[in-house]
């Protein structure tokens, strides 16, 4: 599982959430969307097999999660991976944008850290076990 994120407390509470609900997958976090990209390139150059689950911050320096998401979607052994772009944006149009790009879920970002620990088990338990394909264009 892979996650990006600029906030270091956001990139900590989802790894002690991620921790306290004992993902069953190796958790790596990345401060943006260019490292989560270069990180992902040089896996798959080296033969290593898709992340089980990204999540994505939305808005991010360098590379946000929209131009991240694009180019996950165009790489050939990554498009069936899930992807899940968490937002503090509650703007329709961001969603909507997420979705089209095949975003395979949209979730804001809960304020407390039970609200973030629900999310994540949602998340486990609706991604890890049986991902759907993304979502349609």
């Amino acid at each position: 599982m892979l996650i990006a994120d600029d906030d270091d407390e956001v990139r900590m509470v989802l790894l002690h959430a991620l921790d306290q609900d004992g993902t069953p997958c190796r958790v790596r976090a990345f401060r943006d969307g260019e490292e989560l990209w270069g990180n992902l390139l040089r896996w798959q150059r080296k033969g290593a097999g898709a992340p089980a689950l990204i999540l994505l911050d939305l808005y991010m320096p360098r590379r946000n999660g929209h131009e991240t998401l694009r180019a996950i979607r165009a790489h050939p052994s990554l498009v069936g991976v899930p992807v899940v772009v968490l937002s503090s944006s509650e703007a329709p149009e961001d969603a909507a944008t997420a979705y089209r790009l095949g975003a395979n879920q949209f979730a804001i970002k809960p304020s407390s850290m039970s609200d973030f620990r629900s999310l994540v088990q949602h998340l486990l338990h609706r991604w890890l076990e049986k991902p759907p394909s993304p979502a349609a264009s």
